[in-house]
């Protein structure tokens, strides 16, 4: 298996591995690296009871500094 790494699928591949049970785990936190891992854990422990799949993170925050 790929790690369930949805970025790491190919579009052919999606279909085949994901179903309507699938959920997609998306890190949103300011700090991406420290979300990134505890989607990667929450999925390795608990991937298979409930088809879960990590999703790449996605960045964002507000930063009054630059403003």
């Amino acid at each position: 298996m790929i790690g369930r790494q949805y970025g790491r699928l190919a579009a052919p591949d999606i279909a085949a591995h994901l179903n309507r049970r699938s959920v997609l785990c998306r890190p949103l936190n300011t700090d991406t690296i420290m979300a990134g891992r505890f989607t990667t854990r929450l999925v390795q422990h608990h991937d298979e009871e409930c088809d879960l799949w990590s999703l790449p993170a996605l960045p964002y925050g507000l930063a009054l500094e630059h403003a």
